[in-house]
This record gives structure tokens, sequence and C-alpha cells, in this order.
């Protein structure tokens, strides 16, 4: 996959952190883990409270992973259920008053 594919996909996203607490379960968040829970939140930030619900194609997971890991991508998806799983039992907190 190229980067000319992937230009429209958010590259990073500057958090406030007091704003975002991530309560991991045990401390299981991987690095890989903490990358793609930052991807999927740049994802849904410009639309952030305006919806309830967001999604985000498989594709573009998969081309975001690649380019966190210099453009390796891989033959399946176990690893990256696996991630996607642990961000599910994963507890997030905004603190945002409006």
């Amino acid at each position: 996959m190229t980067r000319r594919a992937l230009i429209s996909l958010p590259t990073h996203l500057t958090k406030a952190v007091g704003v975002v607490e991530i309560s991991e379960p045990a401390g299981q968040l991987s690095l890989s883990d903490r990358r793609l829970f930052n991807f999927l939140l740049a994802n849904a930030y410009p639309n952030l409270g305006k919806q309830p619900n967001y999604t985000v194609r498989l594709s573009d997971i998969r081309g975001f992973a690649a380019l966190a890991r210099d453009g390796t991508g891989e033959a399946d998806n176990r690893r990256l259920k696996g991630s996607i799983e642990r961000l599910q039992r994963t507890l997030v907190i905004f603190n945002y008053l409006a």
C-alpha cells in the first residue's frame, strides 16, 4: 500500500492530557494498542459529540497499522483484532465541560 492511497488518513492528533483519561485493564495495552486508539480518536474527533456512532473501514485501519510498522503489512487480522479487543475492555473518560 502506498502513502498516496492513505493521504486522507489522519497522521496525528494532539490530545489535551487532562481531557482524555485511559484506565487500562491491568496495564495490558501495548504501544500498538495506544497508537490504534489515537488513530480511532483522530478519525472520530471532527464529529465528536455530534453523532452517536462512528465507523472506520478495516482497510483504513490496516493501512495505518502498516504505516506504523514502516510499511510492513500483515497477511491476516489476528494482531489487529487482539488490539481492538483490548481497547474494547478499556475505560476511556473524557473530562469535558459543556
